[in-house]
C-alpha cells in the first residue's frame, strides 16, 4: 500500500532517499509507540478520555469544560473559578447540587484527583 502511495507522489526529497525512507518508518514507529501506550496504561486512558473522551461517544471529554458547566449551573463566579483550586471549586458546587447532580459532581473530584489536578487553580489549568 505505501509502494503504491509513493508510486505516484510528487515528493521532492531532501537528504537523499534513505533519508526520506528512515523518516517515514520513524513516524510510523513513533505512532505505534504512542497507541501502545495509550492503550496498555490505565492511567494514559484515564487522562484522555477526561480530556477528548473515548472516541466512541463515552465520556463527556473536556474535563475544564465539564466543571466550567457545573459552575455556571451552581453559580459559581469567574472570580471563584479563577482563585480556588480545582477541589475548592467542586466542593462549593457540591455544597449548592441538587440531589441528581451530586454523583457527577463528586465522579468530576475523583477525577481531577486520580488526575493530579486538584490542588490546582481552574485559572491556571
Amino acid at each position: 500500500m505505501l509502494g503504491e502511495a509513493l508510486k505516484s507522489a510528487r515528493i521532492d526529497i531532501v537528504g537523499g532517499e534513505t533519508m526520506f525512507f528512515q523518516n517515514i518508518v520513524n513516524q510510523i514507529s513513533n505512532a505505534r509507540g504512542f497507541d501502545r501506550l495509550i492503550n496498555e496504561s490505565e492511567h494514559a486512558t484515564d487522562i484522555k478520555n477526561a480530556l477528548i473522551g473515548d472516541g466512541n461517544g463515552n465520556g463527556d471529554g473536556n474535563l475544564l469544560e465539564r466543571i466550567k458547566a457545573f459552575a455556571t449551573k451552581y453559580n459559581v463566579s469567574t472570580n471563584d473559578l479563577k482563585n480556588l483550586t480545582i477541589s475548592a471549586v467542586l466542593m462549593k458546587m457540591q455544597a449548592n447540587s441538587s440531589d441528581s447532580d451530586l454523583p457527577a459532581i463528586m465522579d468530576l473530584g475523583k477525577l481531577a484527583q486520580s488526575l493530579g489536578l486538584s490542588n490546582k487553580k481552574l485559572g491556571a489549568v
